[in-house]
């Protein structure tokens, strides 16, 4: 168990795979998928990938792209993404 990345330090892995949280409680908060996000290629191999699953309008591209080199949408449905 961990908290994020927080147990963790010096792992590498060839994939990430989360359903990212979108609320604390009953509020709607983006910033612990954001921090998950941004610290997966310090967790990754170098040719491993991270697989999200996220709300279809939560806006995680931008985060994605900043942490990652590519980035892509691999399905979507009316809810998710």
């Amino acid at each position: 168990l961990s908290d994020g990345y927080g147990a963790l330090a010096g792992e590498r892995f060839d994939a990430i795979v989360s359903n990212l949280p979108a609320h604390q409680g009953q509020r709607a908060d983006r910033s612990v998928a954001e921090r998950f996000i941004a610290g997966a290629p310090g967790h990754l191999r170098p040719e491993g990938g991270a697989w999200f699953v996220a709300n279809k309008a939560l806006p995680y591209e931008l985060p994605a792209a900043n942490a990652f080199r590519q980035v892509r949408v691999a399905a979507a449905d009316g809810r998710y993404k």
